[in-house]
């Protein structure tokens, strides 16, 4: 009866010492961290700040490509396998996302606006972009809402607690990991925004002109106005009557630059800022290159050009 016993001991040890080691096994092969995606670089690196060394992280557009002409690719769906999430901006700056959201491989898509004051872009953008469709004879998919949220650093602080929320519901194991992470971004934010401020404040005339609409919320917050935008639509060249209305604009409100940005071709517009004599400047929504490879650099950035070439 002993050796029946110490058998039985040794059969039920054996199974709990498999049981563990599979466990162990199956850990090692899903990487021990959570695994999130985010559309767009502004995305990812707040998810990074938050997530810190509990989660990983994939970028889905590389730097330097635009969302509003990036296509999802069927060997995207294979390089995404074991995320659990794709934070979204959504309002069609990222729509290609939903087709990387399919039921067999079980990745929830989810949004970052909530709690973000949305707004819709202005009457007379929206006019002239209605008058360009008319021109040029084509039907531009375009969303009422401005969907450039994540520029302004107080919507970007809001982003950030979306996601600390949508992190500690997946793991809600490391859920103070993930608050300590974005109580030290919130006050990183708080720090820099003096800075910024002090900048804009030395600029005296805060009226620009942008590549395309992807400043109104950044605009709103330091305090410029926009007063035109080059692109109806981000990659559409503006028609000739536009172009009219853009040059009266510049010359009547003084406009000593226009701003470009890194993603989208600048070359049609070097021949327009060239004949008014004003300044060409490069503003980037996005970021993830060398100097704008954080949320904050981006905001230096960006702060930094308008003082330079608004100075």
């Amino acid at each position: 009866m002993f050796k029946r016993f110490i058998l039985i001991s040794s059969l039920f040890l054996l199974a709990t010492l498999s049981v563990g080691c599979s466990k162990n096994s199956n850990q090692e092969s899903l990487g021990g961290n959570l695994k999130i995606a985010a559309t767009i670089f502004p995305l990812y690196d707040l998810t990074r700040q938050i997530g810190g060394e509990k989660v990983d992280v994939k970028l889905v557009t590389e730097p330097g490509a635009s969302p509003h002409t990036f296509e999802a690719t069927p060997s995207l769906v294979k390089d995404l396998e074991g995320v659990k999430v794709i934070f979204s901006i959504g309002h069609l700056v990222d729509n290609w996302a939903a087709d990387l959201v399919l039921d067999k491989n079980k990745i929830e898509l989810f949004v970052v606006d909530q709690g973000i004051d949305l707004k819709e872009f202005n009457e007379e953008d929206e006019n002239n972009k209605h008058e360009a469709e008319e021109e040029d004879g084509e039907n531009h998919e375009h969303s009422d809402v401005d969907p450039h949220y994540w520029l302004a650093p107080d919507n970007a602080v809001q982003i950030a607690t979306n996601i600390y929320k949508k992190l500690s519901e997946e793991d809600p194991e490391n859920k103070d990991y993930y608050k300590n992470n974005l109580d030290d971004f919130v006050q990183r934010i708080e720090y820099k925004n003096i800075e910024w401020q002090n900048k804009v404040d030395d600029i005296e005339n805060k009226e620009i002109v942008v590549f395309h609409d992807a400043w109104g919320y950044f605009a709103d917050y330091f305090g410029f106005n926009i007063v035109a935008s080059f692109e109806p639509f981000p990659g559409k060249e503006p028609t000739p009557s536009y172009l009219i209305d853009l040059q009266a604009d510049i010359n009547e409100h003084n406009i000593k630059a226009i701003f470009v940005e890194p993603q989208l071709s600048k070359s049609s517009l070097e021949t327009l800022a060239k004949d008014l004599g004003v300044k060409i400047g490069v503003m980037d929504p996005l970021g993830g290159v060398s100097g704008r490879q954080t949320y904050v650099e981006l905001i230096d950035y960006n702060i930094n050009t308008l003082s330079e070439v608004l100075y």
